[in-house]
């Protein structure tokens, strides 16, 4: 696990966050200013109160949590509610992405000082709105869909399953970034029927949603600095978004989500493990070094063979489980894309069973079928394609 490392700040610096920080109630947007042409540049549909989930809107939100500045954002595809605290820009690895995230921001909504060197709460917010958007569109290249293929009423091509506009869902995806953890705690005991601090996922079915919460300070190793706060934001969105691809009434195989989740949180930074494990495991291949270190432990047979890998009903909290999911899904995006698409499609169809949900058997079985579909091949064989890639002949270290 990564160890915090402590930064001198300057003080004038400190000072700012301090004020930033201490507002008692959250500021009105300095940025988009309500300006209609503003929110438009930026893809927003409002900024304020919005409907949220089954049985609330975010003003029970704000009710039920008086001592956190949320801050809502609706975009195309999301509704968000933001609380993060400012950060220095400077004491992110990835400031110069910041920084050029900045400097787009800027061009949208001109009121943003690309040079700023504090994140301050409606900065966040704005960043945070803008990666769950281009993550959603990343997403969509996977899948060789387009928000035409859900339109109501759509033409022949159109993806006739699902239940709404929202890659089958019916409503807007959501998610909560909160910045106290008894916050989350409150929100998910009264809502979710189970307090919980750590970052979680929901599928509010009834109402048609997928939620996702997190805390700055749900784990000091995982979240709180920018970069980690956006690794941890793609990976769990990048989960709610696959799995709930033409309806979230079933998930997808464990390693082909988990794969998925990684290779969009990896494209954020690759140094921002997502899973606990132990030393002994982090050793098989540290997870900054993956992309150089698989092709080597594909051929030495560190990996599960592809039949009871791909067979897994429960995700593995180790290194070598994640490192393995991501890699045959890595080389699944770059060198068969548009089977991998197939794939996802024949995976997520709905099954026709009335109010029950699929048995682990049945989903097995839609697994393999999918496979000897589209790969034309079992488990097995699919196994000895990816060996022969070249990707998997590329030189380890």
């Amino acid at each position: 696990m990564r160890k915090s490392t402590a930064r001198l700040v300057p003080l004038a610096l400190s000072v700012a966050i301090a004020a930033a920080t201490s507002v008692a109630q959250a500021p009105a947007d300095p940025y988009a200013r309500g300006e209609p042409a503003a929110l438009a540049r930026a893809g927003y549909v409002r900024l304020g109160a919005m409907p949220f989930a089954s049985g609330h809107h975010s003003r029970d939100i704000e009710a039920l949590l008086p001592g956190e500045q949320l801050l809502w954002i609706e975009t195309a595809h999301f509704r968000i509610g933001c609380a993060l605290p400012p950060v220095l820009v400077g004491a992110d690895p990835r400031r110069r992405v910041v920084q050029a995230e900045l400097a787009e921001l800027a061009r949208l909504l001109p009121h943003v000082d690309a040079k700023t060197r504090i994140l301050d709460r409606w900065l966040r917010a704005h960043l945070i709105a803008r990666r769950a958007e281009r993550l959603y569109a990343s997403v969509q290249s996977v899948l060789g869909c387009t928000d035409a293929d859900f339109a109501v009423g759509g033409g022949a091509g159109a993806l006739a399953l699902g239940d709404g506009p929202y890659l089958g869902q019916r409503q807007k995806f959501t998610m909560l970034l909160f910045e106290r953890p008894a916050s989350l705690a409150d929100y998910t005991a009264a809502y979710h029927g189970q307090a919980t601090t750590g970052p979680k996922r929901f599928f509010d079915l009834p109402f048609g949603t997928a939620f996702f919460g997190a805390t700055a300070a749900a784990d000091s190793e995982m979240i709180g600095e920018e970069e980690s706060t956006a690794v941890l934001v793609d990976y769990h969105l990048a989960h709610n978004l696959y799995t709930s691809y033409l309806g979230s009434r079933h998930t997808l195989p464990v390693w082909l989500a988990d794969g998925l989740a990684h290779k969009h949180a990896r494209a954020v930074s690759p140094r921002v493990p997502i899973f606990s494990t132990t030393a002994e495991v982090m050793a098989l291949a540290p997870y900054s070094e993956w992309h150089q270190r698989w092709p080597a432990l594909l051929r030495e047979g560190q990996f599960e063979p592809l039949p009871a890998f791909c067979g897994r009903r429960e995700e593995e909290d180790s290194a070598r489980f994640h490192l393995q999911a991501w890699a045959l899904t890595e080389w699944l995006v770059i060198e068969r894309p548009k089977e991998l698409a197939a794939f996802l499609r024949r995976l997520k169809e709905p099954f026709l069973l009335g109010d029950r949900f699929p048995s682990g058997t049945e989903l097995a079985e839609r697994q393999a079928a999918a496979m000897l579909a589209v790969f034309g091949t079992d488990a097995e064989g699919l196994e000895k394609a990816w060996r022969k890639s070249r990707l998997a002949r590329r030189t380890g270290s």
